[in-house]
């Protein structure tokens, strides 16, 4: 949230609201002009949103329970359709099977309370890695997983192009620390 206390000393009159939420409600939300700018992983390509990729990131396989049993412990995260019969093909699961969160990053603190398993963004496991609340999967397939700084073209002017330098120096700040 760097990015956010930057801007507003940057761009004091700027008025901002800011959300967070799947995908799929902010791509719905941009596309209709509800949102003008968005970070998004899985972003919806369309004439009227520019998207330019802002980092990479991978989704990797975490639990906090036993590694040995991730398996009977898995619950399906919502990163994406395409991506989630990616990940059901790739470790062999039933397509319709077991618990699915639409909860984003919040699904972090859901595996380690509920000692469950399931794919998050690296960035967002790091911590609770770190701490010991999750561990990473030994051997199980890692999947590429950008996040994309979207906005309306129709915001396109020198305001969109501070707010960008401010995001992606954020951004790239943030990844260059770890």
């Amino acid at each position: 949230m760097d990015w956010l206390a930057e801007l507003r000393g940057a761009m004091p009159d700027l008025a901002l609201r800011v959300t967070a939420g799947a995908s799929a409600r902010l791509n719905r939300d941009l596309a209709e002009g509800f949102l003008d700018m968005a970070i998004i992983y899985d972003p919806i390509f369309h004439r009227d949103i520019r998207a330019e990729p802002l980092y990479s990131d991978e989704l990797v396989l975490v639990t906090g329970g036993e590694p040995d049993n991730w398996r009977k412990d898995f619950v399906r995260i919502e990163w994406g359709q395409a991506l989630g019969l990616e990940i059901a093909s790739r470790i062999d699961l039933a397509p319709e099977t077991g618990l699915s969160l639409d909860l984003g990053m919040r699904s972090a603190d859901w595996l380690a309370s509920q000692r469950m398993s399931g794919y998050l963004p690296l960035r967002a496991a790091k911590p609770y890695i770190a701490s010991g609340a999750l561990a990473l999967v030994d051997d199980a397939p890692r999947f590429d997983f950008p996040a994309y700084v979207c906005w309306r073209r129709s915001y396109d002017g020198e305001t969109c192009e501070e707010i960008l330098k401010i995001i992606r120096g954020s951004f790239e700040d943030t990844l260059a620390n770890g």
